[in-house]
């Protein structure tokens, strides 16, 4: 499942107002802010508040489908939310559940038994790579525009950790076909995203050396010509 639609050149834009809104929100007076542009690919690993469908054991079973979001498990008086104490209830042979679950936006219920359930693998975490935008002097970044979605619903996640990629490779876009990039997952943590909305994610490195000479500065919104900035990322193999 793609997490993003990456891309190997990343528009920085001068007088994007997001991104001054981004470092912004609390300001009443802007200062003037200084952001590195950056577009490298990173790994990311998101650990999720609800478990969903990853995959679907026999094709007779078709109660539930691929990127679910399962709200909770209801038997008798108890009811389970977290994947532990929905394994628990998986375990009980032929009992009739209620599934509560989120699919597109909507929200909806599902009767099945135990061994219907027990069909489809469940997982809290998923992972992809992501691309990011820009860096201010404190190490925070954002990836404008990178909205992480499952089953057309915002994220609810505890944890998402941030990784280094030690090869990027490049899909070429199409007619009719969007590009990507594939990418090599390190296990070298280097930061975390701590909010992900419609606009896109936000998150902090570990360490991070910053630039002045490489940093560009946010311009307030006006009529006028408009430049775009191109950062070239070469393909790197490790």
């Amino acid at each position: 499942m793609k997490l993003f639609k990456s891309l190997i050149l990343t528009l920085v834009i001068t007088l994007i107002f997001t991104t001054s809104q981004i470092f912004c929100q609390d300001t009443v007076k802007q200062e003037t802010i200084k952001l590195v542009p950056s577009g490298d690919v990173v790994g990311l690993n998101i650990e999720l508040k609800q478990p969903y469908v990853y995959q679907r054991l026999s094709e007779d079973e078709k109660d539930l489908e691929y990127g679910d979001i399962i709200l909770s498990v209801k038997y008798k008086l108890k009811k389970a939310k977290s994947i532990d104490k929905i394994n628990e209830i998986m375990k009980l042979k032929n009992q009739e559940i209620i599934v509560e679950l989120s699919r597109e936006g909507k929200n909806y219920t599902q009767k099945m038994t135990t061994d219907q359930l027990r069909m489809y693998v469940l997982k809290e975490s998923v992972s992809g790579i992501g691309t990011i935008t820009a860096t201010n002097e404190s190490g925070e970044f954002v990836g404008i525009s990178h909205s992480i979605k499952m089953a057309n619903r915002a994220i609810e996640f505890n944890k998402c950790e941030v990784f280094e990629t030690s090869y990027v490779q490049e899909i070429k876009s199409y007619k009719d076909r969007v590009g990507s990039l594939i990418a090599n997952i390190t296990d070298k943590k280097i930061g975390s995203v701590y909010s992900m909305g419609e606009y896109g994610v936000k998150g902090k490195y570990d360490n991070f050396k910053y630039s002045k000479k490489k940093s560009l500065e946010i311009a307030e919104p006006k009529k006028g010509k408009a430049y775009i900035y191109i950062v070239k990322r070469q393909l790197q193999m490790n």
